[in-house]
């Protein structure tokens, strides 16, 4: 296997295969994720921005058109025996989104 660009291309014998990384889709998204980042500003938070795949979902959606920027939830260890969250951390998650949309009224 070898990377070319963002392209990984594998070569077994007759079969060649190619897949690349698709996320430019995701630049033509601006609006939803500056209106996240207010939102979150509103509530008292520093956000952190990190390019994260997410869930099946969300990523077919956002590949089809409809932007799903991840909000948080404040979860820890995601998808394991031991994931958790804390209550502050859930009213924080809800006054972002009632931020979120208080955003969205002031655009409507």
């Amino acid at each position: 296997m070898r990377r070319e660009d963002r392209r990984v291309v594998a070569v077994l014998g007759f079969l060649r295969t190619e897949i690349e990384a698709r996320f430019d889709h995701l630049q033509a998204f601006g609006a939803p994720v500056r209106e996240r980042i207010e939102a979150y500003r509103r509530a008292g938070l520093v956000p952190r921005q990190k390019p994260i795949r997410g869930g099946t979902d969300g990523a077919r959606l956002c590949f089809m058109g409809l932007p799903t920027p991840n909000l948080f939830s404040g979860q820890h260890n995601f998808h394991s025996r031991l994931e958790w969250t804390s209550a502050q951390e859930m009213e924080k998650a809800v006054e972002v989104i009632v931020e979120l949309s208080r955003v969205w009224e002031e655009q409507a």
